[in-house]
């Protein structure tokens, strides 16, 4: 990050690439007033796919614009988080018999992207998906040094929550071969990410340990 000249708090509130996670905000809220509409249920994934595009694209224009900041950094993870929360309330909604795997799914999420990134804060880790900590776990290291598997994994999960959403509320699709092998699919994908979250969670916890064990030495 280049050195910027001094700033008010709301120039950076209004870097063009906040606002870009501004809008993705209002479109996941804007989504779920369509999730259980009878007639118009399928606005909920156009809102939700056109949120979760925009999210290649704050990075990339904070960089270009040279508006990068902690601020866009943090704004950034909990709007993802948000958008894939969304989803696991809208899904546990869906499937009542599986209200207790997608809160479960939601808690795990949102509480190992937390602990993730306030664990690389505390350290001074330039960002949460810097992967120099030794303490980091294998598997989350793969996620997010490996440009491949970060985009199945990421993908295929944000994909499989849509279609396990399809799924439920549009049944004549569970007759379509191929949408039923590629949902089993990223079924899988689903539960694998589950398991880097589990990893970020161990991960984070060694480094918190580790940093109180430093500062109280």
């Amino acid at each position: 990050m280049k050195n910027l000249p001094a700033l008010k708090p709301w120039h950076v509130i209004l870097y063009v690439a906040n606002l870009v996670d501004y809008l993705r905000y209002y479109l996941s809220f804007k989504g779920m007033y369509y999730a259980f509409d009878e007639e118009r249920w399928m606005f909920f994934v156009f809102y939700y796919y056109v949120a979760i595009m925009m999210d290649a694209f704050d990075g990339a224009l904070a960089r270009k614009m040279d508006q990068e900041s902690r601020y866009g950094t943090c704004l950034d993870m909990v709007c993802d988080r948000a958008s894939v929360s969304m989803m696991y309330v809208v899904l546990a909604q869906v499937y009542p018999s599986l209200e207790i795997v997608f809160f479960s799914f939601f808690l795990l999420d949102y509480g190992a992207h937390f602990l993730q990134f306030t664990s690389n804060a505390l350290t001074k880790n330039v960002s949460h998906k810097n992967m120099d900590d030794p303490n980091e776990v294998a598997l989350v290291r793969l996620y997010y040094s490996n440009t491949f598997f970060f985009v199945l994994m990421a993908c295929g999960a944000d994909n499989g929550l849509v279609m396990a959403f399809v799924w439920g509320r549009y049944p004549a699709m569970r007759e379509n071969l191929y949408f039923t092998i590629l949902f089993y699919i990223v079924s899988v994908i689903i539960v694998m990410k589950q398991l880097i979250n589990v990893g970020q969670c161990l991960g984070s916890i060694r480094k918190l340990k580790n940093y109180d064990t430093q500062r109280e030495q």
